[in-house]
């Protein structure tokens, strides 16, 4: 799927629980079924840490809240909601997909080599009281990784960072492949 599509596909999608295919009766969020947007939703790069890191830091939207200079990680804050870390592609795609579905992914993935990690984000309340943080609901939690990932897609976009969604295919289309976004690839 096309990164312009998919994006669009997001910011059009309401903010809806649909039947999740497992046949559970399972409701999920329409972001998390159509478009695979769910806690640790995972996006490659292939960019110059250094570079990633310059751009994110000269943001107001990103805050970095750690960062682990042995393994080349760092967390980041977006303002907007929600928390992403870095770490290297290759862990992730073996994470993801398994050794025999990477083979098949090879030639798509091989440039990419730094992967932001979005974590759910939680609505805090006031900071001044760490017992109102409270998760939010299944929509709410989809709404904001979408637009994290929408954010994330335009960055790559403006600084030509190659970039592939590695969930994007959505929970009810798992094996469908051709619905994983790639940009510049």
């Amino acid at each position: 799927m096309e990164l312009e599509e998919y994006l669009k596909g997001l910011q059009q999608c309401p903010n809806d629980l649909v039947d999740f295919v497992d046949c559970t009766g399972r409701k999920i969020s329409r972001l998390t079924a159509e478009f695979g947007i769910y806690d640790n939703f995972p996006i490659a790069l292939e960019a110059n840490f250094d570079k990633l890191m310059e751009v994110l830091k000269g943001s107001y939207d990103y805050i970095g809240i750690g960062k682990f200079t042995r393994t080349r990680k760092e967390t980041f804050k977006y303002s907007h909601g929600g928390i992403f870390y870095t770490s290297p592609t290759t862990e992730i795609i073996e994470k993801i997909f398994g050794l025999d579905k990477k083979k098949d992914l090879k030639k798509m993935i091989e440039r990419l080599n730094t992967s932001l990690i979005i974590n759910a984000p939680y609505n805090r309340g006031s900071d001044k009281n760490a017992s109102e943080i409270k998760k939010l609901s299944q929509v709410e939690e989809a709404r904001e990784i979408a637009n994290l990932v929408i954010d994330i897609a335009k960055i790559s976009i403006d600084n030509k960072f190659p970039l592939c969604l590695l969930r994007s295919t959505g929970w009810n289309h798992k094996e469908d492949y051709s619905r994983i976004v790639s940009y510049n690839l």
